[in-house]
């Protein structure tokens, strides 16, 4: 989500009602956007395509969803790269009969995050065949305990799809004053896949799922509150807002490489804003060249 206010913004923003029916009822007006990111190293994610969510300004009470703009977006990814192994990984928001066939029809590869409220069927059958397979995976370690577990070609309207899981439990002792209080910690992560699950690759399976919080973390929330100040906003008009955004993407990117390429910041010991102050006053001291002169390849070792 972008920028949002109560006061009117353009007729394709978004908009959702708060406290409906009740005297303080009021209206939030908003931009959206999906984004399709790619994970190159554990501190560099990169946009590669858009997709505004938004009305088509004449109906708002019909607004446009997440998924139908999610349809649209892998649609402009398989026109773009048509031979391109993909491997997507979203939110739970996708766990739906459309997007398995989509990925199907695209012979693309999907690793969602799951939770029971989105397919209440999928998860009854896999709690009853998990005990059946016995495929659960559990270590023991010095302050508790973690284990996977994992049912592969669950039937879902004729979509096959694998389902996983992580859980542990960890003691992890909090001081408070002069006291130490000892503290139980559960937590639990389920996934779909169209991947085969296996016990030897579970483990690192559970991993890449989890590197969607990456995309948010080291995209949104990084544009948001680290200095791109990308919920601000710039213009009133939306295709400056859209333009805007898009240069967002792009300085980000640089920013990343920037920031991750080690030999440029040997023996300097800067802060991320220096670094930033640095790399700005870069390209106000030299002129860059034309795209069609730099034919030299390079190689960035990054930290």
């Amino acid at each position: 989500q972008l920028h949002s206010s109560r006061k009117p913004l353009d007729p394709k923003c978004m908009y959702r009602i708060h406290h409906k029916g009740k005297p303080e009822e009021y209206r939030e007006n908003y931009y959206y956007v999906l984004e399709a990111k790619l994970v190159l190293h554990p501190k560099i994610v990169v946009s590669i395509m858009t997709e505004f969510v938004e009305n088509d300004g004449k109906e708002m009470d019909k607004q446009d969803c997440e998924r139908k703009a999610g349809v649209r977006l892998m649609e402009k990814l398989k026109k773009q790269f048509p031979r391109l192994n993909i491997c997507l990984c979203a939110d739970s928001l996708y766990a739906c009969e459309p997007f398995f066939r989509k990925c199907g029809e695209y012979r693309w590869q999907y690793l969602i995050r799951f939770k029971e409220g989105s397919i209440p069927t999928v998860g009854k059958e896999y709690r009853k065949l998990k005990d059946l397979e016995k495929n659960r995976k559990e270590t023991k370690i010095k302050n508790g305990r973690y284990w996977y577990d994992y049912v592969n070609e669950i039937d879902y309207n004729g979509c096959k799809i694998n389902l996983m899981e992580y859980g542990e439990e960890l003691k992890r002792t909090i001081k408070r004053g002069m006291c130490k209080i000892e503290r139980e910690e559960k937590k639990s992560f389920c996934f779909l896949t169209s991947l085969p699950v296996r016990k030897k690759n579970v483990c690192d399976l559970v991993e890449k799922g989890r590197m969607r919080w990456k995309i948010e973390n080291e995209g949104f929330n990084t544009q948001k509150n680290q200095g791109y100040y990308l919920k601000h906003l710039f213009s009133k008009n939306y295709q400056g807002i859209k333009n805007h955004y898009y240069l967002i993407q792009i300085g980000h990117m640089i920013a990343q490489i920037m920031e991750t390429w080690g030999r440029l910041w040997e023996g300097m010991h800067l802060s991320m804003e220096q670094k930033h102050q640095k790399i700005l006053e870069s390209f106000q001291a030299v002129r860059l060249k034309e795209y069609i002169g730099i034919k030299k390849n390079i190689q960035i070792r990054l930290q």
